[in-house]
């Protein structure tokens, strides 16, 4: 149980490093989504594979417990 919860704690530092970087380049980019975008698109593509490693760590743990 204990490395589900460090897991899950770690997915939430990583949801908060994104949204402070995303916030970060909002306030930048002011009124041109245009500039946001591409940070957009990046910060997206690092979630994505993120939650694919998480989830096969998940899928790896479970199977050691079986």
């Amino acid at each position: 149980m204990c490395p589900l919860l460090l897991i899950i704690i770690f997915l939430f530092f990583l949801i908060v490093l994104v949204f402070t970087y995303a916030n970060d380049s909002g306030d930048g980019g002011g009124g041109g989504d245009g500039g946001g975008g591409g940070g957009a698109v990046m910060v997206a593509v690092v979630v994505v594979v993120v939650v694919l490693v998480v989830m096969k760590l998940v899928v790896v743990m479970i199977m050691l417990m079986k």
